[in-house]
């Protein structure tokens, strides 16, 4: 019985290289290691290199992603509170989203 969405562990990454190394479709992949499909094709295309997926570098570049949402999170956090100003300071949506706008351009 496959379980519900985690992200990927290291051993399903290998699994992943393996399989598509004896080249393994990412629904057969999926079906193997019990991972959607989508999952599987999410994970090529995004970790793919031009010598196949490589497990340790599909790590990298997953955590990296993670550190970058957590910056962007933490940015959002600050926009937040500046559109909540900005309403406050009764200007419509149109003049807030423009705000906001030219405030991300120059971050």
């Amino acid at each position: 019985m496959c379980q519900h969405y985690r992200q990927l562990t290291a051993r399903q990454r290998y699994q992943i290289a393996i399989l598509r190394a004896q080249g393994q479709s990412p629904v057969a992949i999926g079906a193997a290691i019990c991972v959607h499909k989508s999952t599987i094709s999410r994970e090529l295309r995004r970790n793919a290199s031009s010598s196949g997926h490589q497990p340790a570098t599909a790590r990298r570049r997953s955590d990296q992603r993670r550190r970058e949402a957590t910056r962007s999170r933490k940015n959002d956090a600050a926009l937040r509170r500046q559109v909540d100003l900005w309403l406050r300071l009764q200007l419509s949506p149109e003049q807030t989203a423009a705000q906001a706008l030219r405030q991300r351009r120059e971050t």
